[in-house]
């Protein structure tokens, strides 16, 4: 763990911001978002509100996936009367075959203690899901590109529902833009978010999992690097490379206090933008079977008890890539960083 330097003479924080070294500037507004890993198995859930009544939606905040998706037995869009039906509809499958089809509404969503509303947002309304889809919670927000946000416009409204799977499908493609996509341009908060985890897993050590500090933290729209109390030492970041999903280069894996393995970088010929995928909708850390086997006698650990939820990517023209950092990534085994 980083130290902090001791200065005789008190000075103001020195923010290194990672906006404002490509280009952007600290965000006027950060939105502090409590977020807990015990209603998605592991994955970090939390409250944004929805609605003309503002009813409190606790939603699974996924960066490998880009739609806003809310169980059609938990909203009600008649009941709304800020919501605006459409003639579209989505259907999404994920990697660990979990999947969800729903029609689109417009309407309110506010994030916040005190909720900073913006209305107009895209909302599908799931009225067919795989049972594993939202677990405990009551819907899923992604975090990523309009890439990965891909909708279906249909001859008539899409609520209720009478479109089949195949319908739908013959639908004409077009692509909606992400919820924080929408609240960063209207100017509500910069192009920039942070998570404060703790864990990757359940911490059930305390008869109350939920109270449990280890299975807490916060999801943190606009800013990261002004929050001091979260986190010791230098903000460390890195660049995000692609605007699919959130591309990094990973450089090396160290484990405890060994040497760095390193880690090939991506090729043209593979395709790839990257050679690894920062994805807070899986509590797993998969490393390919080549580091693995780098270096046995130290044990990498390889669990993959959850699939990265990434759908399938769609074209469209270039999106200016949302930018967490500055610096390669080099993955450090066995020592935590922050408080």
């Amino acid at each position: 763990m980083a130290k902090k330097v001791k200065s005789k003479v008190p000075k103001r924080p020195r923010f290194v911001s990672a906006a404002a070294a490509l280009g952007g500037k600290m965000s006027d507004t950060v939105v502090r978002i409590p977020i807990t890993n015990i209603y998605a198995d592991g994955d970090y859930t939390g409250i944004i509100y929805v609605g003309s009544q503002k009813r409190p939606a606790n939603v699974l905040f996924d960066t490998g996936s880009s739609s806003l998706a809310l169980d059609g037995k938990f909203y009600d869009p008649s009941k709304d009367t800020s919501a605006k039906i459409t003639n579209l509809a989505q259907e999404v499958s994920y990697e660990d075959n979990s999947n969800w089809i729903g029609g689109v509404v417009k309407t309110n969503v506010g994030v916040g203690t005190q909720p900073l509303v913006l209305p107009q947002i895209n909302v599908a309304v799931a009225y067919h899901e795989s049972s594993d889809m939202f677990g405990k919670s009551n819907g899923i927000l992604g975090l990523a590109y309009t890439k990965l946000n891909n909708a279906f416009e249909l001859p008539g409204p899409t609520i209720p529902p009478k479109y089949t799977f195949n319908q739908i499908q013959n639908g004409k493609t077009t692509y909606l833009e992400p919820y924080f996509t929408q609240l960063e341009s209207a100017g509500v908060v910069a192009n920039k978010f942070a998570f404060y985890t703790l864990r990757s897993m359940i911490n059930t050590a305390k008869a109350k999992p939920a109270a449990d500090p280890l299975n807490n933290g916060f999801l943190i729209l606009g800013g990261g690097e002004e929050s001091t109390d979260l986190f010791t030492g230098n903000f460390q970041v890195a660049r995000v490379v692609g605007d699919t999903y959130y591309n990094t280069n990973l450089k090396s894996v160290i484990v405890g206090n060994s040497a760095p393995i390193m880690v090939a970088a991506t090729t043209k010929a593979s395709g790839n933008v990257s050679n690894a995928i920062v994805d807070s909708g899986t509590n797993s850390l998969v490393l390919a079977q080549t580091l693995v086997q780098a270096d046995p006698p130290k044990a990498v650990a390889h669990r993959r008890q959850h699939l990265v939820r990434c759908p399938a990517s769609g074209v469209r023209p270039h999106e200016q890539a949302r930018s967490i950092g500055l610096a390669d990534t080099h993955l450090r085994a066995g020592r935590r960083f922050g408080r």
